[in-house]
């Protein structure tokens, strides 16, 4: 999985030739999590991370660059998951902290101060490492409690203000639609979801701009694969078989793969393409296939995968909504990932409709997941009774 971090020109150019490293071990100036003009001490971070995520980096960038001084221009990283120990990923600590408030609201409990509230989910953040896909998932963003080491870097871009200036406005007609149907003619603010849009689109603009200091590492093109299939998506991009979905179907994917020897890069390919073609979120039989067909329409995407790996690729697809199991080796990884995402629409997965061991044993993780959301519950019932003690 792509993530992407984002800082100053300054920055950059330090992590070139060390990696990322945390704020806890080096100097910067103008991290985002770092800050030192007097901002106030809520926007700190864990000292000891580096923060990550799908559609935040120019963000960061944006503010770590303006903060500097003098004002500095604008870097944006990317980084290959696959390539960190994955043990080390914890969510961001506002997402905590608006788990947090939804549960004092809804106990009717008032909140604590928001400098208190942030300090508190900071300290939880490693007991909360199962969190990190979820809050990928609704936060887009989550962090890594080490360094990000230079050879899970895979592209490192530098802008200037005219060049990002420009970005935003090839941004903003992307979105340019769905603001106007989110106004409807009510003025409302623009929800999360185009912002998301308008991230990506600058991401994308960043990430193979001209003269790229780093060309792309990988045959296969996944961030404009994702930019396609987001795109061509008929659904609202909330859709219980959205992006969302499909991001947790690739990190369960990776992980499985990394266990167990699956060809990584057709479970990736299925993770972003098997719901890509849902026309409406319940029973659409032949959705697998048209997520076969739009393979075969960008198969100029992924000309290294040879016409075997293609083939699986297509029959993981076709086949993967019909309740089968597979005793091949990378179509059962791919079919077990998305069926171990049934939780979010309140199904229990069940090992007999899994096809590896892998994804059995992973059972026992969702398990933990959830024996952990319920100490986190006592977490925050302990904080209702007793506020930030």
């Amino acid at each position: 999985m792509i993530l992407y971090h984002g800082t100053s020109a300054s920055n950059g150019r330090i992590i070139e030739r060390e990696g990322i490293r945390p704020p806890a071990a080096r100097s910067c100036v103008g991290n985002f999590h770092d800050l030192e003009d007097g901002t106030p001490p809520r926007l700190r971070g864990h000292a000891g991370a580096v923060y990550l995520s799908h559609y935040w980096g120019p963000h960061y960038a944006f503010i770590a660059a303006d903060l500097a001084r003098p004002c500095d221009d604008y870097c944006l990283i990317e980084v290959e998951t696959a390539r960190l120990d994955c043990s080390r990923l914890v969510p961001d600590e506002e997402f905590l902290a608006m788990l947090f408030r939804q549960n004092l609201i809804a106990q009717g409990q008032p909140e604590p101060p928001e400098y208190e509230l942030h300090r508190f989910c900071v300290e939880m953040l490693e007991k909360a490492q199962l969190l990190w896909i979820v809050s990928l998932q609704q936060w887009s963003a989550c962090a890594y409690l080490d360094a990000v080491p230079r050879e899970a870097i895979t592209r490192i871009e530098y802008a200037t203000r005219a060049e990002l200036e420009k970005s935003k406005q090839v941004a903003l007609s992307h979105v340019l639609p769905w603001v106007e149907l989110e106004k409807a003619g009510n003025n409302r603010p623009i929800t999360i979801g185009p912002l998301w849009a308008v991230y990506r689109a600058i991401t994308r603009c960043l990430s193979l701009a001209p003269g790229a200091s780093n060309p792309a590492r990988f045959a296969i093109e996944y961030p404009l694969l994702w930019e396609r299939a987001f795109n061509h998506f008929a659904l609202h991009d909330n859709s219980i078989h959205g992006p969302n979905h499909w991001t947790t179907v690739e990190d369960t994917g990776i992980s499985l793969a990394q266990e167990n020897g699956a060809d990584m890069d057709v479970v990736r390919l299925f993770a972003v393409l098997h719901d890509a073609c849902r026309s409406h979120d319940g029973d659409d039989p032949d959705h697998g296939r048209r997520a076969a067909a739009l393979a075969a329409c960008w198969r100029n995407l992924f000309p290294s995968l040879e016409e075997a790996r293609f083939e699986t690729l297509q029959k993981a697809l076709i086949y993967h909504a019909d309740g089968q199991t597979s005793d091949d080796l990378t179509i059962g990884t791919c079919w077990d990932a998305d069926r171990l995402d049934l939780m979010r629409v309140g199904i229990e997965p069940d090992a007999r409709f899994l096809s590896t061991e892998a994804g059995r044993r992973a059972i026992e993780k969702t398990g933990a997941a959830h024996r952990f959301s319920m100490s986190l519950q006592a977490e925050i019932d302990k904080m209702v009774d007793h506020p930030m003690q």
